[in-house]
């Protein structure tokens, strides 16, 4: 049986090397975070020589961008749960992209409104204003339909 130090020790080396960092650079990272770790503590801790106290390992996630508890899975695990928390992040990613540009679309549909009613007021004839208001309603009927997938 593997023993718990080692488990974390394993996952720690795999999400270190996953960022691309050198046993140094986890130090600098964690001391620009602002957690002092020796060097001979790190080195251990990957090894499974010593077993991290708890403001340790949540240090150690901190830095690393992953919860404490990927450091306790099998780590053969790891990589399927590192896949996992980047196709989480680029859908967040894209649906943050998404949310803005529903938002600029609505913005400039509701200029697009104001400016047909202006120019409706104005004695622009309605037969020069059907593309407009076709682009309006297809923009409408577009914002709508996603509403409902979303949801």
């Amino acid at each position: 049986m593997v023993d718990k130090s080692s488990i974390f020790g394993q996952n720690l080396i795999y999400y270190r090397k996953r960022a691309g960092w050198s046993l140094a650079e986890l130090g600098r990272q964690l001391e620009g975070a602002g957690h002092t770790m020796h060097m001979t503590n790190l080195r251990r801790i990957e090894s499974g020589e010593r077993i991290p106290r708890i403001w340790e390992a949540t240090a150690l996630a901190e830095v690393l961008g992953v919860p404490v508890e990927a450091f306790t899975i099998d780590p053969s695990a790891s990589e399927s749960l590192a896949g996992v928390t980047d196709k989480l992040s680029e859908l967040t990613d894209t649906t943050e992209k998404l949310i803005a540009a529903a938002n600029e679309a609505l913005n400039a549909s509701e200029a697009l409104s104001r400016a047909i009613t202006e120019a409706e007021r104005a004695g622009v004839p309605p037969k020069l204003l059907l593309e407009a208001r076709e682009q309006l309603r297809e923009c409408g009927g577009i914002m709508a339909d996603n509403r409902l997938a979303i949801q």
